[in-house]
């Protein structure tokens, strides 16, 4: 769970892909804003920043390609 107001990073090794749904709440990921329920596929990135709009919990899975 991340607390409204604040920040977190999650690193990918090179070549990985992410599938990132935030259950409750709203996030933005690398400026893109995401809102409970909507998908978010993460690929060519290395380094994600996930900051908490709204308390949020999520579920991030990360697929080697």
């Amino acid at each position: 769970m991340l607390l409204a107001g604040t920040d977190t990073m999650y690193t990918l090794t090179s070549g990985d892909a992410g599938y990132l749904v935030p259950a409750t709440g709203a996030l933005e990921i690398n400026t893109v804003l995401v809102q409970a329920r909507e998908g978010l596929v993460i690929k060519n990135e290395t380094v994600i920043l996930m900051r908490a709009i709204q308390d949020s919990e999520l579920v991030l899975v990360v697929s080697a390609c």
